[in-house]
């Protein structure tokens, strides 16, 4: 009778071992699982991250020889030219932008592309070289602000400065190197260029 009554206990003890080792099991897989998908979901976002670094920073790369066409045109007093360069320039963001996946598209990118047309008919509208030089330099702030987010491919990029009192805006563009060509007040003015920031990429 003894013998039975320990049968008994020792086999409720074992199903109650059982139940308690699956339960923490479950909770065990649960876990497991739940971490692999914060992993994937964290992996996932990082990968976009990436992603939309990568093709900002190959456009801008495409773009900035034609953005440096027209700075040279404005420091030669060029208006015909600068004004025709701006307008192919706008109309080859639009292209490149038309082109990209719209998920990878920063934040930043979305409001230049919004100022694009309206600086577009502007500039169509204009061949004067102050309203130009003005349209140049809110096209370099967003520029500017671009290349600081995203870089660009294997180029050592400059920062520059005029702060003259007769400039419109912050007098700021972006180069290669400096070499002297002053975008906002033209030729014979190379004195008041400082650089304020250069960053090789």
């Amino acid at each position: 009778m003894l013998k039975n009554v320990f049968v008994c206990i020792f086999f409720i003890f074992f199903i109650f071992a059982a139940i308690v080792s699956s339960g923490i099991a479950k909770n065990e897989i649960r876990n497991a699982n739940l971490t692999a998908f914060q992993n994937a979901n964290s992996d996932s976002l990082n990968d976009r991250s990436n992603l939309q670094k990568e093709n900002t920073s190959r456009i801008l790369s495409e773009l900035f020889a034609d953005y440096l066409l027209i700075k040279n045109s404005l420091s030669k007093n060029d208006s015909s030219t600068a004004q025709t360069q701006a307008l192919q320039f706008l109309e080859k963001v639009q292209s490149r932008s038309d082109t990209i996946d719209k998920s990878t598209v920063p934040r930043n990118w979305e409001l230049f592309m919004r100022y694009a047309p309206e600086a577009r008919s502007r500039i169509a509208a204009s061949s004067s070289l102050t309203e130009q030089r003005f349209f140049f330099g809110i096209l370099s702030n967003y520029i500017i602000e671009l290349v600081k987010s995203y870089g660009m491919k294997n180029k050592t990029i400059y920062i520059l400065q005029c702060s003259d009192k007769s400039i419109l805006g912050a007098g700021k563009w972006l180069s290669d190197f400096n070499d002297g060509k002053n975008p906002f007040l033209g030729p014979g003015n190379e004195n008041c260029i400082k650089v304020i920031e250069s960053k090789m990429y």
